[in-house]
């Protein structure tokens, strides 16, 4: 899904939630998706969830890594905490990805953001 994302035109934002049944390697997991995000060049990264604190200090040390980097990144413990500051930056023309497990309930991001007509 990052892959596809990077090829957007426009800002790219990527929220993405913990993911479940990883393993006994799951943070491990998550700090990859994190480095692989800033790698891709996503503007914009949310992450949502106990999980996803690996993600973002994957993204952040990839991204301090590369000097062109101007990603935004920040974290939330939970989606109902995040939704508004994202409904808040979120502008006509960005390219969104939401992603996270079932439990995380993204499906309801999805709804406020099509809401708002992003």
């Amino acid at each position: 899904a990052l892959d596809v994302l990077k090829n957007a035109l426009g800002r790219t934002v990527a929220v993405l939630g913990d993911m479940s049944e990883l393993g006994e390697q799951e943070l491990l997991h998550h700090y990859e998706i994190g480095a692989y995000a800033a790698q891709a060049g996503v503007d914009v990264l949310f992450c949502v969830g106990i999980r996803s604190k690996e993600m973002k200090r994957g993204a952040r040390e990839l991204a301090k890594k590369k000097s062109d980097s101007r990603m935004q990144i920040y974290h939330y413990a939970a989606r109902e905490e995040m939704l508004p500051q994202l409904l808040e930056l979120v502008k006509p023309g960005d390219t969104i990805l939401v992603k996270a497990s079932h439990s995380m309930e993204f499906s309801k991001v999805v709804e406020a953001l099509k809401t708002k007509e992003v």
